[in-house]
């Protein structure tokens, strides 16, 4: 059985995980126009930047669900919070528009094994009478993303406009 201590730890890592999902998709989402803009592409490439996203998110939860099932889910969980970070981290060395294609879907299905994974691990550490708060507190951080990711855009604006 786990400390408090180490409740809270787990709580915290799989809220930042739940918080940087829809934080990412929603920034990729606002950044389109500079991103074709910088890659020099027309619309129709651009597009597939959020759906590269977008697409592996739900599509490989069930998946990932059943492979967590049997391989373990903090492992899992692990895989893809560290795969985040590296496909993150390698869509700044994009050079063209296809490789940051390819990281974002990379990142889309890192996004798809933290989701599945970061409610079952709060819900199996937390007994049942203190199990409730923990998930709001999860949940809450899904929507802290969008709602941060949203001032983040704001504030960046103005550099969008010609």
């Amino acid at each position: 059985m786990l400390s408090e201590s180490q409740r809270k730890l787990v709580l915290l890592t799989t809220s930042i995980a739940a918080f940087l999902t829809p934080f990412t998709s929603s920034v990729i989402t606002f950044a389109v126009p500079r991103i074709g803009e910088v890659f020099k592409a027309d619309f129709f490439t651009v597009v597939w930047v959020p759906l590269a996203y977008l697409i592996p998110l739900p599509s490989l939860m069930m998946l990932f669900g059943r492979l967590s099932d049997i391989y373990g889910r903090v492992k899992m969980f692990r895989l893809g919070f560290v795969l985040f970070l590296i496909s993150v981290s390698f869509i700044i060395f994009s050079v063209n528009i296809y490789m940051l294609i390819a990281f974002v879907f990379i990142t889309g299905v890192s996004g798809a094994l933290i989701g599945t994974n970061s409610t079952a691990i709060v819900s199996h550490v937390y007994p049942a009478n203190r199990r409730g708060g923990a998930l709001g507190i999860n949940a809450m951080s899904v929507y802290l993303g969008l709602t941060f990711s949203t001032f983040r855009n704001l504030s960046l604006f103005p550099f969008y406009i010609h």
